[in-house]
């Protein structure tokens, strides 16, 4: 289940093993595209979803199984609020910061987070 809640873009995965990716928009530091990845579903959807008004951070809940979670941000003003992964228990996998070419140069999107950063690997 992923939705925005008080500003906060909340995803939550069910005991399965899942695969998240969460992209900044690069138009607005307010948007991401959440898009599941190896037969993951968003919302009971296989395709990459926007959602807008994330203006606290970013909660990313994974339960039991193999999960991946992959955040990266082009815009230049950063992910507002913090970011929290708590990746639950399993062989778990987090990738931050990479991404294609942005207009800033480079080949690796700089992921900038306007708060706090804690990965929870319980």
């Amino acid at each position: 289940m992923v939705n925005v809640v008080a500003g906060v873009l909340t995803i939550a995965s069910d005991p399965n093993d899942d695969a998240v990716q969460v992209s900044g928009d690069s138009a607005t530091s307010t948007s991401f595209i959440v898009k599941g990845l190896s037969g993951t579903k968003v919302n009971g959807m296989s395709g990459p979803q926007r959602f807008s008004g994330v203006i606290n951070g970013i909660t990313s809940m994974f339960s039991d199984g193999k999960d991946f979670f992959s955040f990266s941000d082009s815009n230049k003003a950063g992910l507002a609020g913090n970011l929290l992964v708590d990746m639950g228990i399993g062989s778990d996998e987090v990738d931050l910061g990479q991404g294609g070419v942005h207009d800033y140069g480079g080949s690796n999107v700089v992921t900038k987070v306007n708060g706090d950063c804690k990965l929870d690997p319980w």
